[in-house]
């Protein structure tokens, strides 16, 4: 007999699964191998959606749904605390950085920033122009394990890669 967790993961992939079968747009973007950027803002506010069914604030899903800003969450000293990008002390770096990753055809849809002693880390939650792999992104997103590009300000370098993470009261917190 499955847990009550184990069921509401099942329930939750049953009806992603439903959705992308019902989504012809999406199935046209498959047979593609390419997504255009109003199937990527849709799949972004689903994956925010998942974000959210695991604690974290519908701020960030408004603020991206409403103005195209992904949410932020600062994991430092003080502990995790969720902000807008525009207040973080260096949007402009962080912005450049959501550019500069965007130009590759994705989409930034949420953000947590790090003080590292590597540097200043920005995990980007992204969604890919790759329509073919985002049921398995949503099924690590599920298990918070996505696949994330991570940009450390100081280095000036992004690599794309698993991390862990944990949804806290005010924000998310890295944890691998």
């Amino acid at each position: 007999m499955e847990s009550a967790a184990e069921q509401g993961f099942t329930e939750a992939l049953a009806f992603l699964r439903q959705k992308d079968e019902q989504d012809a747009r999406l199935q046209a973007a498959i047979e593609a191998g390419k997504a255009d950027a109003e199937l990527r803002r849709k799949e972004a506010l689903l994956r925010l959606s998942i974000l959210e069914q695991k604690g974290l604030g519908p701020e960030a899903k408004e603020g991206f749904e409403e103005a195209g800003l992904p949410g932020i969450s600062f994991d430092d000293a003080y502990g995790v605390n969720s902000f807008t990008p525009d207040s973080a002390a260096d949007y402009e770096e962080i912005r450049e950085c959501i550019k500069e990753f965007e130009n590759r055809d994705a989409t930034v849809y949420y953000i947590q920033h790090s003080l590292t002693f590597s540097g200043t880390m920005v995990s980007l939650f992204f969604v890919s122009n790759h329509p073919s792999e985002w049921k398995a992104d949503r099924e690590d997103l599920l298990k918070e394990r996505p696949i994330v590009a991570v940009a450390n300000l100081r280095d000036d370098y992004i690599e794309v890669g698993s991390i862990r993470f944990l949804i806290q009261k005010n924000g998310m917190e890295r944890l691998q």
